[in-house]
């Protein structure tokens, strides 16, 4: 099992890439801290996960909330071994559209809820530890409907490098993990497609090289990879899972 005996502290657990995260990280012997805004559904999912697991609310526009969980899954779990900050928004639209609200939304989770979950959760962490940031393919290629989220994701592999730098000493190895397309929320009547979210997948999967989108599944394991010893010489680089959509 490449993570027994080890412990991880996931942000936006309770769904898409961060649940299935957690799912192979217990499957690899790890035991897990599931955060969210959503605090019973984080501790419903944490009871499905077996015995170790726990949930926490946590909401990442919120430092004291952020500060307080961090305690809590510390104080749950004996110790943190990684953080995967990977909780993130998501609001397309027309460029004429944006609002200085939207603005302020995107940054407050995706850019300052980052930073400041890993800030936060790093005195817990055991040294030679493990953090996994994720950003996102849409920082890589201008897009339609996408300028504020696409400039609230590129900051991931910025940070990733500079806390890579901040932590050097105590050997803790910090990745920037950005996904492509993934079947999410982000394609389903809940998300920013609402009722177009079937043909907005079609849409977006006729643009990957390799003809669909992500399984969240397929995200974790690459996840789990950065988070195990396989990855040991490995220090502040950016992986990209996007099925060949910003490289081809």
């Amino acid at each position: 099992m490449r993570l027994a005996g080890k412990t991880a502290l996931i942000t936006g657990g309770t769904s898409g890439i961060g649940l299935a995260a957690a799912r192979t990280f217990v499957r690899e012997g790890a035991r897990v801290a599931l955060c969210a805004r959503d605090g019973k559904k984080a501790q419903a999912l944490a009871a499905e996960l077996g015995p170790g697991s726990v949930g926490v609310h946590m909401d990442v526009s919120d430092l004291d909330s952020i500060a307080a969980g961090a305690v809590l899954a510390s104080e749950a779990l004996g110790g943190i071994d990684i953080v995967f900050a990977n909780a993130g928004i998501t609001v397309f639209k027309p460029f004429a559209d944006w609002t200085g609200e939207d603005f302020d939304k995107l940054f407050a989770v995706n850019t300052k809820g980052q930073f400041f979950t890993v800030q936060k959760a790093a005195p817990f962490m055991r040294d030679c530890g493990v953090v996994i940031l994720t950003g996102s393919i849409a920082a890589k290629t201008g897009q339609p409907n996408m300028a504020l989220y696409a400039a609230s994701k590129a900051p991931a592999l910025a940070l990733a490098k500079g806390i890579a730098a901040a932590l050097l000493a105590r050997r803790i190895r910090v990745f920037c993990l950005s996904p492509g397309p993934t079947k999410t929320a982000v394609f389903t009547s809940e998300g920013p497609f609402a009722n177009g979210a079937e043909k907005a997948l079609a849409t977006v999967q006729a643009r990957v090289p390799i003809g669909r989108a992500a399984d969240p599944s397929e995200q974790a394991e690459v996840a789990l990879f950065l988070a195990s010893d396989a990855s040991s010489f490995m220090l502040g680089t950016e992986i990209v899972v996007d099925g060949g959509k910003s490289q081809l």
